[in-house]
């Protein structure tokens, strides 16, 4: 085959692709993959901070003693409980008392007064 001229075999032209199509399809592609990568960096980050907060929770419960001084409340979500003494164990130590009304007082035992003349909050 030496002296004779080889010809290339035919080719078929390739289908007309406009650019247009492309871009929309690379812009669809770089949307879905960065919501992917977004959603797959929020599912690890809840799960992180979901299993760090529960062993936060499960550490801070066995520092106090006595029962808690908030409860469950149908209308309002929580309420202070009434006649309540919990102490806090690790540094730093203090306790907490509650009245009657499940307001707090600087003893144990102390009732709530029947009237009040001026009630400052803050």
């Amino acid at each position: 085959m030496t002296g004779v001229p080889t010809t290339p075999p035919p080719t078929t032209p390739a289908p007309p692709v406009t650019a247009a199509l492309s871009r929309r399809k690379q812009a669809a592609f770089t949307a879905i993959l960065a919501g992917f990568s977004l959603a797959l960096c929020l599912l690890v980050a809840g799960g992180y901070y979901t299993v760090v907060g529960h062993r936060l929770h499960r550490q801070h419960q066995a520092e106090f003693a006595g029962r808690s001084f908030i409860q469950h409340d149908p209308l309002i979500g929580y309420a202070a409980r009434p006649a309540v003494t919990m102490q806090h164990l690790t540094p730093p130590v203090f306790a907490i008392y509650t009245d009657d009304r499940g307001c707090r007082t600087d003893a144990p035992g102390q009732a709530a007064p029947t009237a009040v003349d001026l009630l400052a909050i803050g």
